[in-house]
């Protein structure tokens, strides 16, 4: 990524610990009348609780009501148009106040504004009711969480499916190793609420949104883990472990399995012709590695949904080194990889009714004695060469030749994943990821899709101008734009002289790579992940069946 201005013995079975249970479903009874060691239930706008909040009122003789008056605001006489409630998303823990529940979580649902704007639509109040669900879900499951509560049964609140994409999110930690890793609980367990058990569409709802959780907790370990524990070969390894554990990957003992998976090295990267992605990675001892992954969930006869992912394990900025500020942060320039690898992981353990392709080219970006240099020629896949500016522009490079490979499977559409450029995050900050699209109404679906998932996606331009600023006296393009203004843009154009399909977005991710923990109670500090829930969305359903389209309005899910 251009910023502006040993193998892993380490126990695999510690890399993997909280994938544990993914692919796995619990077989779900109520024969017992509490199941869990403690529960969360959400409190509406009027003080009445959710239904499972209600259950356990009637159970406790009126525990719960009793205490919802905690998410009031003091009468605020000058303003009498303020909200009269706290902060949605505040709770209060009861602790042992029930004979079967070591503690119970309230969380507030609404902050009293009784929502106005966001009710004018019911698009807009589809999406509010979901963020809401998974902030409240997110929130019981991290106020709740301690080394006593081995489960929590958490209410469907607005919307079961986002209570169970909101829960699972929380449970992601930042792994860690050595005696701190040796010192850490188990995972809370979580489980949906007893009234949802015998509704079957309501808890494969809540089912589904935990997968999609569970997906995206899978890109978060990959893109957090230190760079000497995830190098090209070993995300290679650790994908096939993953796959194989969830009982997902095609092999001679699996044939069932639904995902092939096939790890190409450097030798075919050269017989492809691959000048880019090899040139990139000679200045790194570490081999490279291009990971395939194929999922045909729909018919042998249609054309597949190609995801491209940039696999940069450590961006060091090459011979134009990156300072040694934040140069740590560049574990995550993988995350591209990340994302994808999730999407389709998610995808399987769905059994989406889609051909999907992953293509991730993984390599290190390192300054060495064989490292490319600036004023390099490289020769890309499709016959282009690039003039190499700058070394640290090195995740276009490393996507061209996987793009010009991804049409030999004559994808319906290509959507590469990338984070590509530091002035993304200067364009748009954290709020949003940055969304290049050769079709308005390919980009109105990964959008509507991005809406219902939580996942913000913005339009950027792709205009010929930008094309002007990589021209090269000496090559076909230039990896950098000259002059360096709208360097997201020359970045994508730079992408584009190597997509062939009609249908093609992709997708900066620069600027959401990372959380600092005060985003949003299910996105903790580290690395985000962020992409991979609206990829699924988009890949299961692609024409947004019975999701509301925005249209042109300007729908927010911010509470």
């Amino acid at each position: 990524m251009l910023l502006k201005s040993v193998r892993l013995i380490p126990r695999t079975a510690l890399l993997y610990s909280q994938l544990s249970s993914v692919g796995r479903s619990r077989n779900y009874s109520t024969t017992h009348s509490f199941w869990a060691d403690a529960a969360v239930v959400g409190v509406l706008n009027n003080n009445e609780l959710t239904p499972l909040g209600r259950e356990l009122d009637s159970i406790s003789s009126g525990k719960l009501s009793s205490k919802t008056k905690f998410f009031l605001k003091p009468e605020n006489k000058s303003k009498p148009d303020a909200p009269n409630r706290k902060k949605i998303g505040t709770s209060l823990v009861l602790v042992d106040e029930f004979e079967n529940l070591s503690r119970v979580g309230l969380v507030n649902l609404s902050s009293g504004k009784v929502d106005k704007a966001l009710s004018i639509t019911p698009v807009a109040q589809q999406v509010y009711d979901k963020e809401v669900s998974r902030i409240a879900a997110a929130t019981g499951v991290k106020a709740l969480s301690d080394p006593a509560i081995k489960s929590i049964e958490v209410d469907s609140f607005l919307n079961p499916f986002a209570a169970g994409e909101g829960a699972e999110l929380a449970r992601f930690r930042v792994p860690r190793w050595g005696k701190g890793a040796q010192d850490q609980d188990p995972l809370v367990e979580i489980v949906p609420s007893r009234l949802i058990i015998k509704d079957r569409d309501q808890l494969q709802q809540w089912s589904e949104g935990v997968t999609y959780g569970k997906a995206q907790n899978l890109a978060r370990q990959l893109a957090n883990t230190p760079s000497n524990l995830m190098t090209p070969s070993i995300f290679c390894d650790t994908v096939r472990q993953v796959f194989s554990d969830a009982n997902l990957l095609k092999t001679p003992d699996n044939l069932h399995g639904t995902v092939e998976m096939i790890v190409r090295d450097r030798d075919w990267a050269k017989s492809k012709g691959m000048g880019c992605f090899l040139g990139v990675s000679q200045g790194s001892a570490e081999p490279p590695r291009f990971l395939e992954l194929h999922y045909r969930g729909g018919p042998p006869d249609e054309a597949p949904l190609v995801l491209v992912g940039k696999g940069v394990t450590f961006d060091t900025g090459g011979i134009s080194i990156k300072p040694a500020q934040s140069m740590a942060l560049m574990k995550g320039d993988m995350t591209g990889a990340a994302v994808v690898v999730s999407t389709l992981f998610g995808l399987a353990s769905l059994r989406g009714g889609v051909n999907v392709t992953v293509l991730t080219p993984l390599c290190e970006n390192m300054p060495s004695g064989t490292a490319v240099k600036p004023g390099d020629i490289l020769t890309a896949m499709n016959g282009k060469t690039a003039e190499v500016d700058n070394t640290d522009a090195e995740g276009r490079l490393i996507l061209a030749d996987a793009l010009a490979y991804s049409h030999t499977f004559k994808p319906s559409a290509v959507i590469d994943v990338a984070t590509l450029t530091g002035a993304m995050g200067v364009a748009l900050g954290n709020a949003s990821i940055g969304a290049f699209c050769t079709k308005t109404s390919l980009f109105r679906k990964i959008s509507t899709a991005g809406l219902h998932a939580g996942e913000r996606f913005w339009r950027m331009p792709l205009w010929n101008s930008y094309k002007n600023q990589i021209k090269s006296d000496v090559a076909d393009i230039l990896n950098i734009g000259r002059p360096s203004g709208g360097g997201s843009c020359t970045a994508a154009m730079f992408l584009k002289e190597f997509v062939e399909v009609d249908n093609w977005i992709h997708l900066d991710i620069a600027g959401v790579m990372e959380s600092t923990g005060s985003d949003k109670p299910y996105i903790p500090k580290g690395m985000t992940g962020a992409g991979v829930r609206a990829l699924i969305e988009f890949a299961r359903n692609p024409n947004n069946e019975g999701l509301l389209d925005a249209n042109d309005d300007v729908v927010d899910f911010e509470l």
